[in-house]
């Protein structure tokens, strides 16, 4: 779940979305597609979620959701935002961005067909990271550069705080880095 605009939003099988004031007592929405639905941001006064078959939808107010077009039907996951910017992954290693507020999305190449399961913004750069130990950076979110990882075990979590950048995978696999 996600905390935006007074509520909490959460999703996931079948389209499933719903909506709650007070974490307690949660409301079943209207998404309008059957899809699972991964992952979830609220940045810029909008709910923003990704999933299967390339779907989209975006709420100002987590209640009324509208499709947007993702010009993919891959599967849709990792989510970011930073610098104006809103990044997501398709499971081909491609990118997804959107610099008008997730009305429309353009697709860019990571460089990899491997499949990134995270995105991170922290420190004025995008971090992705994915399989077999797959990061990626990139400072505008449409330009990748390869980094070493150091592991071939799949990445499939990565955060940002105090100013360090922690990756991690299977195998309990912890990677660092402060820049």
């Amino acid at each position: 779940p996600i905390y935006g605009n007074n509520k909490w939003v959460t999703g996931g099988d079948n389209g499933s979305v719903f909506s709650s004031t007070d974490g307690i007592n949660w409301t079943s929405r209207i998404s309008g597609t059957d899809q699972e639905l991964n992952d979830v941001i609220y940045k810029k006064d909008k709910f923003i979620f990704f999933g299967y078959a390339g779907v989209i939808i975006t709420s100002s107010d987590g209640i009324t959701w509208t499709s947007r077009t993702s010009g993919t039907s891959s599967i849709l996951s990792g989510v970011s935002y930073g610098g104006s910017t809103f990044v997501t992954a398709i499971d081909s290693g491609e990118f997804l961005t959107s610099t008008n507020g997730g009305i429309s999305w353009v697709s860019t190449s990571s460089g990899t067909s491997d499949q990134i399961f995270e995105i991170i913004y922290g420190g004025g750069t995008f971090v992705a990271v994915g399989q077999p130990g797959i990061i990626k950076t990139s400072s505008d979110g449409t330009s990748w550069t390869s980094r070493i990882s150091g592991t071939n075990q799949y990445l499939n979590g990565v955060t940002y705080g105090g100013n360090t950048f922690v990756a991690v995978g299977w195998g309990s696999i912890i990677l660092t880095s402060s820049d």
